[in-house]
């Protein structure tokens, strides 16, 4: 528990100006590699013109939820921004709870479950 906290707290302190994405969801190797939990690859599909709040809403809830964000890839090569998340939870019915509470957020174009693997991780 401590690992979460000091990195958390490192996070916070040395970027507090580049946002929250990163101070949010920073975990210590060690947590991760200690997890025995369930992930939830995803992608969705937002209007180019509201990716970043979208963005901003499915983190809060994923982070309210209690779910770790894994991997965030965007690609913006389509007329709408895809994304591609992978959340890891220690509980799998809180991956099912937030599917249900994704389904609430505006600008979502479609969710799908994803089989493929996001390979690497953008923040920003």
């Amino acid at each position: 528990m401590n690992d979460i906290t000091s990195s958390t707290e490192d996070s916070s302190t040395s970027k507090e100006t580049s946002g929250h994405v990163e101070s949010l969801f920073r975990l210590s190797p060690a947590i991760l590699s200690g997890m025995n939990d369930s992930h939830l690859p995803l992608h969705f599909s937002v209007p180019k013109t509201a990716t970043l709040d979208t963005l901003e809403a499915v983190l809060a809830i994923a982070r309210r939820g209690g779910l770790h964000l894994a991997a965030l890839e965007l690609d913006s090569s389509a007329a709408d921004d895809v994304v591609f998340l992978k959340l890891r939870a220690i509980d799998p019915d809180l991956l099912d709870l937030f599917m249900t509470r994704l389904h609430n957020v505006i600008e979502i174009i479609d969710i799908f479950p994803s089989q493929e693997k996001v390979a690497r991780m953008h923040v920003a």
